[in-house]
């Protein structure tokens, strides 16, 4: 605060003395701070609900049928229309088998029997009777 004072004038010389009168006047001076007083948080959900909707759908209903046919063929037939049907052939190659008995060769076996000498080692087995005798005095014995 600031005082502001009144300066006496001249009439406050005279005889007659007057009062002065101080006249103050407060002067203010704001200032500002920031001050923390809480917090916010601050919290994002999706929601999701379930609508009934009504749309216009098309749908195509196939109807699918194995046809058999087993004709042997020459050429590879084409895929073909006949109306609203869509007609894919499917073909097959078969092998044919033809069996037949065909003479590859022979085997000739010829016998022969000859004769020859010849040395070998044999193992022979003989028995070997070996007697010994022990004379205990003269009495006799074996």
């Amino acid at each position: 605060m600031r005082e502001k004072k009144a300066e006496p004038d001249s009439r406050t010389r005279n005889e007659d003395a007057e009062r002065v009168i101080p006249v103050v006047e407060e002067e203010l001076v704001i200032d500002k701070e920031k001050v923390t007083t809480g917090s916010v948080e601050i919290r994002k959900l999706i929601e999701e609900r379930m609508q009934n909707v009504e749309v216009d759908v098309l749908e195509d209903v196939v109807d699918i049928r194995h046809v058999p046919v087993g004709v042997a063929i020459g050429v590879w037939p084409p895929v073909r229309e006949d109306g609203d049907t869509l007609i894919i052939p499917v073909v097959e190659e078969e092998v044919v088998v033809t069996k037949r008995l065909v003479l590859k060769e022979e085997i000739h076996i010829t016998r022969r029997r000859t004769s020859a000498t010849k040395a070998q080692q044999v193992g022979v087995a003989r028995e070997v009777v070996e007697v010994r005798r022990h004379d205990v005095g003269k009495q006799g014995g074996e």
